[in-house]
């Protein structure tokens, strides 16, 4: 059976199972905590600019914060496709 008919067989699993093993490892777990941390620092701020009565009306800040959130988004597709890092 050749990969491509695995991949049918077996689904998204055994796809990713398959793309994985062209990935880089990374060492420790340095980048996974962070990566994490910095998403629960971007919620935490989003609840904080909404809970703060001077800043829930300021649109541009919202954007900003959006900004990080598309950025992180970006990190972790870069991340998934190029590491085994979580």
């Amino acid at each position: 059976m050749t990969e491509h008919e695995l991949v049918q067989a077996w689904g998204p699993t055994l796809k990713q199972a398959v793309a994985k093993k062209d990935r880089k490892p990374v060492e420790g777990q340095g980048i996974r905590r962070n990566y994490y941390e910095m998403g629960d620092g971007i919620e935490g701020l989003k609840m904080a600019i909404k809970d703060d009565p001077n800043t829930k009306g300021d649109r541009k800040l919202f954007q900003l914060v959006g900004g990080c959130e598309k950025a992180s988004d970006a990190l972790y597709k870069h991340l998934e496709a190029t590491y085994n890092w979580d």
